[in-house]
């Protein structure tokens, strides 16, 4: 079998730090496949968290002084440029002063690089320290030495990762076969792209004038492959770097299969740095519920409050309880109820039942307060569809004809009857937004009527409904959409592009999805897909680096992603959508989840960032009322969160998060590789080193990452599973195959290898509380 490269290039320069970055990169030479191991010293059960990719996990030293030591071992030297902290969050725990050092025998030590001393994490959420050496030599053993922390007692570290390269690297595919390769953008002399396939890595593919480029590998004869890597070019140049793209697979160059797509990856963006990405093998789990979980607490936590005889969100948050906005927003409060209906489909927990019920409560004491009514009024009407919108799913939530189920089912159609009130003969027709104001027609008072008209009459069969959603259909068709683009408007005459808002563009593909499902019409498809490809394709202002942010700000905006997300949601569960639409729009909905948890989330506080590539700074006591986290930039984070733990549950998102169709195409056999780069780092040019492709890449050590209160720790190797007790308590175990035969179980004393022919198992654990974890893994074909 021919070996290939896994070789991991980083260059000297100093990173700059910056918030959009990944918190944990995809590949580190402590999985590589000649490492021994990483020896922690000192060592206790949270040691196995330094290198678990799961950055809320954290090693601690509780009373740290003198040093804390980490040593890797590899079997052949290897290079060592770099290496990386992640924090835990805690200040005061990060390390301070710290360096690296090599040793050809593991006892004699020298240093790499220049120290660094009284150093403080900026934004304490990741920092990469490089070496400061272009003349580091090979080593088996190489060590990180941390001997302070930042004023504080403990030690806590979420991550460590160590980049590099093995000094004897093998050659990839495009080394060992013949192979030819072609772009759109061809580069100019002496920058072509060609260089692509060069090891000089001094000869760069560079595209002048352009933010994007298609590039196409052609093999002589179909090849499979593991997974492929990307060297950025040179320091000069980091505007220029590859920040998201798509790798495309094709038999005839025509038809092509999506096998992988990255987003946002402004990884060491450095010369000549090397990731590795794995076709289908992810080397993190996203355990899309638990985080709907984390954020639906913290939403509890920060903005819960008692409204009248019921509860309500406050507008914010502030750490300063003098300095909360009570506020209380009717059209949130009705997105509040969709995500409480969310995580009772999620969890049939009857806390979400209550706590609609106490929302309803909530509400009519508003209408009381504000209106002098006991019902659901506002003089909004786009606030009263959001409300008869959240009323029918909640109604859902409970029993047919149960007093709840009832009273939110007459709130949904009392709405609509003064819904409908809204529509008049200004501007040729359309419901208005708001009663004071006869000829204000907004897109946010007619998509969403169109919506909730179609699903009453869904839900009853009557044709006044199906009328009047057709009716405000056509009139916003013809008065609210720009021709040139298929985007929605804000409002009737606003012409202006930059008032093209996410949530109306949902809304209005929502709009267009129940009127298809109902008439089966092609148009209110064609329709609905002009929208939703330009927003998910739009990398300039609506997807930049393939994430959602269209800079809305907070307030009402901070709501405006996450109606666009639920909506294109509701187009993927559907199974309307053409296979090609539905993986790429499948691949975007997980990119946004990753780049939101890795990128956005304060695991501290809950706090996340209105850009979903970006963190928020936290709040202090000292920050204005104006300064604090507004609960509509929470419930969009919610919404992402409920809406893929969705499309998981519904099987359009696979265990490891691919969609369905990927998985089906990785590890076959192709002629043609596509690499389609969608966003450079935010300059004018494309500048790219290298890309290769591999047919095998070696193991990483934790294949996969499972939840961190799991007892056993669970490698996959060829033709075996190995199991590792991470507690004292005594573990047993059982190993079934999908149809349910047993094929071994026992009690784990320590370490125990299992020898299984390939195929697809599930993993039962059992301690002696009966505490039950289970997986699914599978045993490849042996090499």
């Amino acid at each position: 079998m021919q070996k290939y490269k896994t070789l991991l290039l980083v260059c000297v320069f100093p990173v700059c730090y910056t918030s959009a970055q990944q918190a944990i990169l995809d590949y580190s030479l402590i999985d590589y496949r000649g490492t021994n191991a990483l020896t922690v010293s000192p060592s206790n059960e949270t040691a196995k968290y330094l290198t678990d990719k799961d950055a809320r996990s954290t090693y601690e030293i509780k009373g740290f002084s003198g040093e804390a030591i980490f040593t890797l071992e590899t079997k052949e030297p290897v290079i060592i440029k770099a290496y990386s902290f992640v924090s835990s969050d805690d200040e005061s725990a990060d390390p301070r002063t710290f360096k690296l050092e090599s040793s050809d025998n593991g006892t004699s030590w020298a240093r790499i690089g220049t120290s660094v001393f009284s150093h403080k994490f900026e934004g304490r959420y990741r920092f990469s320290l490089l070496a400061h050496s272009n003349n580091v030599k090979a080593s088996r053993y190489h060590r990180v030495v941390v001997s302070a922390v930042n004023g504080g007692s403990n030690l806590k570290i979420a991550e460590l990762q160590l980049f590099g390269y093995p000094e004897s690297p093998d050659a990839d595919l495009t080394q060992t076969k013949t192979v030819n390769v072609a772009a759109n953008y061809p580069g100019t002399s002496p920058n072509v792209v060609s260089n692509l396939l060069s090891n000089d890595l001094n000869q760069v593919y560079r595209q002048e004038g352009q933010k994007t480029a298609n590039i196409i590998c052609t093999f002589e004869s179909p090849v499979a492959i593991s997974g492929y890597s990307l060297i950025s070019g040179s320091a000069n140049n980091i505007s220029s770097q590859v920040r998201s793209w798509e790798l495309f697979a094709s038999d005839d160059g025509d038809n092509w299969k999506l096998l992988d797509v990255r987003n946002n990856k402004r990884v060491l963006a450095t010369s000549n740095n090397q990731q590795i990405y794995r076709i289908g093998a992810g080397d993190k789990k996203y355990e899309w519920g638990v985080y709907a979980d984390f954020l639906q607490n913290k939403m509890m936590d920060m903005f819960w409050q008692t409204y009248g005889t019921g509860k309500y969100l406050t507008h914010s948050y502030h750490i300063n309880p003098d300095s909360v906005n009570r506020g209380f927003n009717y059209w949130w409060v009705a997105h509040v109820i969709d995500v409480m209906a969310d995580g009772y489909e999620r969890t049939n927990d009857n806390v979400y039942q209550e706590r609609m019920k106490n929302i309803y409560n909530g509400m009519l004491s508003y209408g009381r307060n504000t209106y002098g009514r006991n019902d659901l009024w506002n003089g909004y009407f786009d606030d009263m569809e959001w409300m008869g919108l959240a009323s029918q799913r909640a109604a859902k939530c409970f029993l047919p004809n149960s007093m709840w189920n009832t009273a939110f089912n007459n709130a949904s159609v009392q709405l609509w009857g003064w819904i409908k009130n809204g529509w008049n003969s200004n501007n040729g027709g359309g419901i208005q937004w708001v009663d004071s104001k006869p000829s204000s027609k907004n897109a946010c008072s007619n998509a969403p009527a169109i919506i909730l008209a179609a699903r009453l009459y869904s839900a009853t069969g009557s044709q006044e409904y199906l009328d009047w959603a057709k009716r405000i259909f056509d009139w916003m068709n013809a008065n609210l959409i720009f021709e040139s683009t298929g985007l929605v408007k804000d409002s009737y005459g606003n012409e202006e592009h930059s008032w093209t808002l996410t949530y109306n563009q949902g809304t209005w593909i929502g709009a267009c999805l129940e009127l298809y499902k109902i008439t089966k019409e092609q148009k209110y498809y064609d329709i609905a897909m002009r929208t939703a490809d330009y927003v998910v394709n739009d990398y300039t202002k609506f997807s930049p680096y393939g994430i959602l942010y269209n800079n809305e700000g907070g307030g009402d905006g901070g709501l405006f992603k996450g109606i666009f997300m639920r909506y294109l949601s509701q187009w993927i569960l559907s199974g309307e959508l053409d296979d090609e639409r539905e993986q790429q729009f499948v691949a975007y909905f997980i990119e946004n989840g990753k780049s939101m948890w890795e990128s956005a989330v304060s695991y501290n506080n809950g706090l996340v960032g209105n850009k979903w590539y970006e963190r928020r700074s936290d709040i202090t006591s000292t920050d204005r009322k104006g300064s604090g986290y507004d609960a509509s930039i929470h419930l969009s984070a919610v919404m992402l969160f409920e809406l893929l733990d969705e499309l998981q549950r519904k099987g359009f998102i696979t265990e490891n998060n691919l969609p369905p169709t990927v998985a089906a195409n990785k590890g076959k056999e192709y002629k043609h590789y596509r690499l389609n780069i969608t966003a450079n780092n935010g300059g004018n040019n494309i500048e790219l080193a290298r890309w290769q492709l591999f047919d095998s890449l070696p193991a990483t050590a934790v294949e996969d990452v499972h939840t961190r209160q799991s007892p056993v720790k669970m490698w996959h190797q060829s033709g075996k599973v190995i199991l590792q007790r991470t507690t004292d308590e005594d573990i047993n175990y059982s190993i079934f195959q999908t149809t349910g035969q047993m094929v071994q179980t026992g009690n784990l004393v320590s370490t125990q290898e299992v020898h299984l022919m390939p195929g697809v198992y599930i993993l039962r654990l059992t301690d002696m509380r009966s505490n039950v974890w289970s997986s699914k893994f599978i045993i490849g074909n042996k090499k």
